[in-house]
């Protein structure tokens, strides 16, 4: 089960490369020949830099799909989203979270997939970071109209078979693609 998530997740996000990302992957592919090619050619001077470079370029390589795809939701694909208002529905026990997500990024998005947590809250800080890692309940979307830069859209996200009367906090991230 977890094995077909991971797969699906990551041909989702290939799927979802743009030009940047695949420029930013060349680079990372050119420093890892220069780094592995400069690390070869110091190899008989001096053997354990030559083990060092290479085991922080096999280091580099693992982590760089991260650290890029981190930079680019930060930059290219940036985006914010605001909660609106929340409304709970009594007759039906349902809360419906209005929102707004606006392109703060340098690309059109085609499609963003949005994610929203209801957490509980409490007075003691340690229960928060324990109540945030089991939220009450999870919902992703996904919104398939094109935002252009700079522009934001509304959207609604609800929550069927909510009956917690106690104090919550609702959390509300997004990520887009071109």
């Amino acid at each position: 089960m977890r094995i077909e998530l991971l797969k699906e997740n990551l041909l989702e996000y290939i799927h979802h490369l743009s030009l940047y990302d695949y420029m930013a992957y060349g680079w990372v592919l050119l420093f890892f020949v220069i780094f592995l090619i400069l690390s070869i050619l110091i190899s008989s001077k001096k053997p354990l830099l030559s083990v060092v470079f290479i085991l922080l370029n096999f280091t580099f390589l693992l982590f760089s799909p991260l650290m890029i795809n981190t930079f680019m939701n930060k930059t290219v694909r940036k985006n914010s989203v605001k909660i609106i208002k929340t409304d709970y529905l009594h007759f039906s026990k349902a809360l419906i979270v209005s929102a707004k997500i606006k392109n703060e990024g340098k690309v059109d998005f085609k499609e963003c997939k949005v994610k929203a947590k209801i957490i509980k809250q409490s007075k003691n800080a340690f229960k928060n970071f324990l109540y945030g890692l089991k939220p009450l309940k999870k919902r992703t979307i996904f919104i398939k109209d094109k935002i252009t830069k700079q522009s934001s859209m509304e959207f609604k996200i609800v929550f069927d078979n909510f009956d917690y009367k106690k104090d919550y906090n609702v959390t509300i991230k997004a990520e887009c693609n071109q």
